[in-house]
């Protein structure tokens, strides 16, 4: 088999398959790589994102989201790495805060929703 490699440790024949990201053609076959990915996030408009807005980032605590006025409402939460909601809200002003103060550094994710697009970024707390 053309490609195949064999392992003598574990005794197993290793054949390429299409989703295997080979360094090269192997035979006849092109395998695919990996997709471009998209520059909006989770599908929102980048016209929501423009009128969006969240700093410090990263910050010690206290985030901001501001809201252009042309904006629609937003619906937020604020979740861990394990998807945890640990915080919601609506933005009732242009300039919303978040406070993350009692939580622990690390990794978190904003997540905004706004006329049915839902809009993800990372939120580094410090």
């Amino acid at each position: 088999l053309q490609g195949a490699s064999f392992d003598a440790y574990t005794g197993t024949l290793g054949i390429p398959t299409p989703c295997d990201p080979p360094p090269s053609i192997i035979g006849s076959r092109v395998y695919p790589s990996a997709p471009a990915k998209n520059k909006a996030r989770n599908g929102a408009s980048s016209a929501i994102q423009n009128k969006i807005n969240i700093y410090p980032n990263p910050a010690t605590g206290i985030f901001y989201v501001e809201v252009n006025a042309a904006a629609p409402l937003l619906q937020w939460s604020v979740k861990d790495l394990f998807g945890r909601e640990l915080k919601t809200g609506v933005t009732e002003t242009s300039k919303t805060e978040i406070n993350l103060v009692g939580f622990p550094s690390g990794i978190y994710y904003f997540e905004g929703t706004a006329n049915g697009k839902k809009w993800v970024e990372k939120l580094v707390k410090q």
